[in-house]
């Protein structure tokens, strides 16, 4: 192997770690609510992984009935449900890389909390460069399962949409952080 073979899968390796952990600092930037409520559902990682794999499999359906189109329109429709699956299965594995992240306590968590995500993102990243295994299992299941996360996380957020009262548990530790209460707090404050 010449040094040209070693520097391409390096920058190939370098470059998906950076991809996989911009898009997960992205998501805790713009949703911190739902990766905090997707990071809250992957305390039931089997549960998380089979409600990805009943969204996965009308979309991957989709995708091949759109496939056997044979025009033009077929296939951006196909390319848009594909981006639309892994933007959304990436986001909810924010949630993961979170919860990765709050098992590697550091005390500049509390004024800069996205650090989580970059720290356990960072090690997520990792266990998905093991040849085989972390690239046919762990990113899969990263993708599968993030898509659970967030069907979860939108299905409770509607459920406490409709029912109120039932909303919030009392004895949450991340009231503030939940996508069911609002800017204020006001929520965690009540339960309390």
């Amino acid at each position: 192997m010449i040094m040209a073979d070693v520097l391409t899968w390096f920058l190939l390796i370098v470059g998906i770690i950076l991809v996989l952990n911009s898009y997960w600092l992205v998501a805790v930037s713009l949703w911190p609510r739902w990766v905090e409520a997707c990071a809250d559902r992957y305390r039931q990682p089997g549960r998380v992984t089979l409600a990805g794999v009943m969204v996965a499999i009308p979309g991957v359906i989709l995708v091949m009935l759109f496939r056997n189109i044979h025009h033009a329109a077929g296939n951006a429709l196909s390319i848009i449900v594909i981006g639309i699956l892994l933007i959304v299965g990436m986001a909810g594995s924010a949630g993961m890389a979170q919860r990765i992240g709050q098992g590697l306590v550091s005390p500049k968590d509390e004024k800069q909390p996205w650090r989580r995500v970059l720290r356990g993102g960072i090690v997520f990243a990792f266990t998905m460069l093991l040849p085989f295994v972390g690239w046919f299992v762990v990113l899969p299941w990263a993708l599968v399962s993030g898509l659970g996360a967030v069907t979860l996380a939108w299905t409770s957020s509607r459920r406490a949409a409709k029912h109120p009262a039932t909303a919030l548990p009392a004895n949450t530790a991340h009231d503030s952080a939940s996508p069911l209460v609002g800017s204020s707090g006001a929520a965690s404050t009540q339960t309390e």
